[in-house]
């Protein structure tokens, strides 16, 4: 999905049931939206490079919008962000 929030969330929308949710690692508020590579190391070394995108809390309730799906719930644990998404409409799929 190539570091594409949007494009991840149509995807991920696309993949549940209609009273389905998404759960996503967001970042905190006020923190800009960004798309860079990245890479993971592991024992048997680096990977290939790949795109990362975030977004922040901020920004997600828009997104989620744009791609159909409501923000319902947006919360922090362990200093990090978390939001969950739900689908709109009578089919989950509008």
């Amino acid at each position: 999905i190539g570091g594409d929030p949007e494009a991840l969330l149509r995807r991920a929308k696309n993949l549940l049931r209609p009273d389905g949710t998404v759960v996503a690692e967001i970042g905190a508020p006020g923190v800009p939206a960004r798309c860079e590579l990245v890479r993971l190391r592991t024992e048997a070394g680096p990977g290939a490079w790949f795109p990362w995108a975030s977004i922040s809390a901020d920004q997600v309730c828009a997104l989620g919008s744009a791609t159909g799906l409501s923000a319902t719930q947006v919360w922090t644990e362990a200093g990090r962000w978390f939001a969950m998404l739900s689908c709109s409409g009578a089919d989950g799929r509008s």
